[in-house]
């Protein structure tokens, strides 16, 4: 069984109650209180013929592999867990991931900075402080662009960027154009929207920063003076 949750929309968290959640790092709190192990192990003891099949393997689901086994879900003590099989050595392509007994396939990404790369060396998911921009991963967003601490990539506006660090323990209220805290948590600079580092109060209070908007500020700022002029004429 699996329990989801979500947090302002986004998917965070799998938890899960199944045996295979000690290699994914995804247990229940209560998982071991409650005696899942040692559920499964009985369970592994009562193997069915198409489970026994699968060699080296503890603990089986239903679903059945096209050579008429039983899908491994954990290896036994010394092998690794890959394609629903045990393996001694892990296959060609792929590495030992010793911590959670399985064997995960090899990175062939060559991009700096960058964690996951999909088909032909495009990445998908750079490295933790890192944002992705045309198939790079900078630290630092062009200019005209918001760095989005959801994604972590660059968005240009109008998209909406979550730009801010949260929850930030300073104010751009009078601060406007300098950074706040000197760990980055909270910068009222304008290269913050680049950094990914906001003041969550920013455009509350420095609506001069807002390069996405200056075109309408501008504008307000002509139809504010032309009204000016206008009453000193009319006087």
């Amino acid at each position: 069984m699996d329990i989801w949750f979500t947090i302002a929309g986004s998917l965070l968290y799998n938890f899960s109650c199944s045996p295979s959640c000690k290699q994914r790092g995804n247990c229940c709190s209560d998982y071991e209180v409650s005696g899942c192990d040692n559920y499964f192990i009985l369970a592994a003891r009562k193997k069915t013929e198409t489970c026994e099949k699968n060699q080296f393997c503890e603990v089986c689901s239903k679903k059945i592999l096209s050579d008429g086994t039983a899908q491994c879900q954990q290896c036994q003590q010394g092998y690794f867990l890959y394609g629903g099989k045990c393996h001694l050595a892990c296959p060609e392509g792929t590495e030992p991931e010793a911590t959670n007994n399985i064997c995960k396939k090899k990175d062939n990404c060559n991009l700096e900075n960058c964690s996951v790369c999909g088909l032909n060396n495009e990445c998908k998911l750079c490295s933790r402080g890192y944002f992705l921009h045309n198939n790079q991963c900078v630290e630092l967003c062009p200019i005209g662009y918001r760095a989005d601490r959801i994604t972590w990539t660059c968005l240009e506006p109008p998209v909406f960027a979550w730009y801010w660090v949260f929850p930030s323990r300073k104010s751009c209220r009078t601060h406007c154009g300098i950074v706040v805290s000197e760990d980055w948590d909270c910068s009222c600079s304008a290269d913050c929207f680049r950094n990914g580092n906001c003041c969550q109060d920013i455009e509350n209070h420095c609506e001069e920063l807002l390069f996405w908007r200056k075109g309408k500020l501008n504008k307000k700022k002509a139809e504010n003076g032309n009204k000016l002029n206008q009453a000193k004429q009319e006087n």
